[in-house]
Formats: C-alpha cells, structure tokens, sequence
C-alpha cells in the first residue's frame, strides 16, 4: 500500500473516530459481545436496596474520560472519605461518534428498564439533550449538597437549562462545549481573508467565493452545510439557526411547536441554500466534512471542540500540513437579539434505585468544584496533547481565555444555548432527516415536529 492509498485509508470518514479512539476503549469490545449475550436473557426480579451504610461502593459509568484520566481524582476523593470506593467505568464503546453514542444508550436504557440494583450504576453520563427522558430513574441533588440558585449563580446558562428543573438539581456537567467555525487558513489566505466574516451574509459570500466546480461537481466546497447525511454537525447547526432567527422551539407546556413560526422555513432555506453542485458551496460528492477538511478539499466547518482536537490530531499524527484556524459562529447580520450559540456537551447524572444516592451527590459535588475541575483538565490535556477540557463553570472562564486553542470556544459558552429536547438522539434523527429531504419545507418542518412530539409524549419510556 503507498502513502496515497494509506492517507485515503486513514482519512475514511467511519474510521476518523475509530482510530483515534481505539487504543483507549478497545475494552468496551467485551462490554459489546457481553451486552448482546444479556439482551436476550430474561428480566431480573429487582430486589429491595439495602440501607446506606458507612461502607459504600459507587459505581460510575461515564464517557470518553479513559480510567486513568480520573483515577488520581477518586484516590484523593476516597483518601479524604474512608469508607467510600469508586469504581469508574468509560463506557464510550468508541467508533463513528453517533452509533456508538446509540450504543451506549441502548446499554444504558437495558440496565435501567431491568431495574435490578446490583447492576445500575450510581452515576452515570448523558448528553445533554437526553436529561428529560431519564428524569424517572435519577434522583435529583440533595439540597444540603448543591441547590438550583447555587448552579445557577456558578454554572452557565445552558447548564442551568438543561440540568435544573424548577428547584430541582438534575445533574452536573464536568465540561461543556459549543461550535466554531473551524477553517483552512492557507485557502483562506490565498483569497485575501484572514478570518472567516462574523455575519451570515458574508460568510455565506466568501464560502461561495472559495468555491471551486470542475466536472459537474463541487471539486473545492467552501462550506459544508445543506445536507446532513455527510454534514456531522448538521443538526446542531440548524439548531442554532432556529435560534438565532428567534423562533420559539416549544410552547409554553414545553410541546415542539416551531413548525408555527415562518422563520423555521427561513433557517430551513438558509440551510438548504448552502447544498448544490451549481449554485451552492458543498455537495453529496463528499464522503463527510471532516475528511474533506483533512483533505485540503474544505475551506470551513462548524464543529465542537472534540472534532476539532481529532482533527488537530490526525494532522498532526499523519503531517497532513493542514494549517486550521478557529472562528466564532456567525451570526445574523444587524440582529437585535443578543449572540446565540449552540450548547453540546454530557454530564451525570444519579440513579434513583441505588441505595447510597447521598454519597453520590456528594462526590459529583466535590468533582464539580473548581480545583477538581482543573486537575481533570491538567489530565485530559496531557493524554490529549493538545488541550483539555472547557470549563462548564462562570467562575472559572477566566483560566481559558488565553488558551491557544480553545479561547474561541471558551468565549462562546456564555452565549450557548440548547433546549429541552427530552431524548436529543431521536430529535436529532428527526432534524437530520428533515435536512436530507426535498418538497415543500413547510410539509416537511410539520413532519419532523410531529415525530419529535411522539418523542416527548413519551417521555421516560426508554
């Protein structure tokens, strides 16, 4: 095989996040093969959880953070707490982001649904846009431990949105994360452009301009948006268009309603106007975005910061000779409503049928405060590489401001926004669908709401 065939290999948009990820979760292959012996096994009687006692054992599953990230953390927890012993778990099973993010649902609604309290963890991580549907099954925090106003003083608003219900702590993010405009600054500068524009009419006309047709096809795409199939962050992208363009998600019951508002169909167009070998700036000749941007055939993408560090790497890993730059989501050109961004990112969550759920709260409390905070970082950094971790915490976004790669982002979060979305994976399937088709928008805005109602009118049903 020559170095041709092995970047094209390497750069396989199903591999992107494999490979990057596999030497940290090829344990979670047995977890697999484990998981499709125990699905077709009969339920468990759930049995009576034993008292809280002085001896207590927490199990927690989370996500992406491999074990010896936050061994150091549990060690110096259980020195100051005899009697408490943690055992973390990263259930990520690695992979395409989306199929594993599905497999680890699956497992995870699998255990709760049996409800059998010798194998449902403590605590354990959900995206953001999940926390709805699992309301039924966690208990919220005590509040001598943490209460609503104290995460709504330290945390950002986002936060307090999707983890906070009324007075009611749900859960605790240990990160947060948004989009940026990530860019090719040669291509960029071989156009006279610096920087990506900050409003959406002239970044639309300079991802035009960077453009490039030979073919019948688009053999240089300016920006990757229009469709969702080859899109990563298509849903989140139009997300953050409805947002931006003011139109209310949900009624004042929390009901999916924005089929109502005209402006859906314009953040729809707008959307849609980005697709097209003729007259648009990216097409269905491209596998996915990220590998057209490794490629040098990508001139701008919106992506979190976690794609961007997978990119950082394989860059650098495979001297790719990618120069990418970072800019700040555009947003509408002289719009009276404030900066909008869009909020993506996990947190955890405690189990209701366990019996030391006090415990819990009170290690997830103490994780959550800033010192932990920067020692996970200081860890995720240095197996990264790179960078770490973007802080959740109003009080701690001073630390990041300067950072070489992550200032954009960390700038942003304050503005991130998201909402209820109840169960965020059949939502987004809904949006991506609704971004890969063709007729009339309208048509096809109440067609992807009335799935998403279906969604919230079952609520808690795993």
């Amino acid at each position: 095989m020559n170095i041709r065939q092995r970047l094209a290999y390497i750069l396989n948009s199903s591999k992107i996040d494999a490979m990057i990820k596999f030497s940290r979760h090829l344990k979670f292959a047995f977890i697999i093969l484990s998981t499709l012996v125990l699905v077709g096994c009969t339920q468990q009687t759930p049995s009576t959880p034993p008292p809280q006692s002085s001896n207590v054992t927490l199990q927690w599953w989370g996500v992406f953070m491999d074990e010896d990230v936050v061994d150091s953390l549990i060690k110096e927890y259980q020195d100051q707490n005899p009697g408490i012993t943690i055992d973390y778990a990263n259930r990520w099973p690695g992979g395409k982001s989306e199929l594993a993010a599905k497999l680890y649902q699956d497992e995870l609604d699998r255990i709760l649904k049996e409800n059998n309290p010798v194998s449902i963890p403590d605590i354990f991580m959900v995206q953001n846009t999940w926390v709805g549907n699992y309301d039924p099954y966690i208990t919220a925090a005590p509040a001598e431990t943490i209460d609503a106003e104290t995460v709504r003083t330290a945390y950002y608003p986002a936060v307090v949105t999707d983890f906070t219900q009324e007075d009611r702590v749900l859960g605790l993010p240990l990160w947060m994360d948004t989009l940026a405009i990530l860019y090719n600054k040669n291509i960029l500068t071989s156009a006279s452009v610096s920087t990506p524009p900050s409003d959406w009419v002239n970044f639309k006309q300079l991802a035009l301009s960077l453009t490039q047709r030979g073919g019948g096809s688009i053999t240089r795409a300016g920006f990757s948006a229009g469709r969702a199939i080859n899109v990563g962050f298509a849903a989140e992208l139009f997300n953050l268009l409805l947002l931006q363009n003011g139109v209310p998600i949900v009624d004042a019951a929390g009901i999916p309603s924005f089929s109502t508002d005209t402006d859906s169909q314009t953040a729809y167009n707008f959307f849609k106007s980005f697709e097209g070998s003729a007259a648009g700036t990216w097409d269905g000749t491209y596998e996915s975005d990220a590998l057209a941007f490794l490629q040098g055939k990508l001139a701008m993408m919106a992506a979190p910061s976690w794609r961007y560090l997978d990119l950082l790497t394989f860059n650098d890993k495979y001297d790719l000779g990618v120069n990418i730059g970072v800019a700040p989501m555009p947003q509408l050109q002289g719009q009276t409503i404030p900066t909008i961004n869009w909020a993506t990112y996990w947190g955890n969550l405690v189990s209701k049928n366990r019996p030391n759920s006090k415990a819990a709260w009170d290690f997830l409390n103490w994780l959550s405060q800033p010192a932990q905070l920067k020692k996970l970082n200081a860890n995720i950094k240095l197996k990264n590489n790179f960078f770490g971790i973007l802080y959740p915490r109003v009080d701690m976004q001073q630390e990041l401001q300067s950072d070489q790669y992550l200032r954009v982002y960390n700038s942003a979060l304050p503005t991130a926004q998201s909402w209820f979305m109840v169960e965020g994976y059949g939502v987004r399937t809904a949006f991506n669908k609704l971004l890969d088709g063709n007729g009339n928008a309208q048509s096809l805005i109440s067609e992807a709401e009335n799935t998403i109602q279906q969604i919230f009118f079952n609520q808690g049903s795993l």
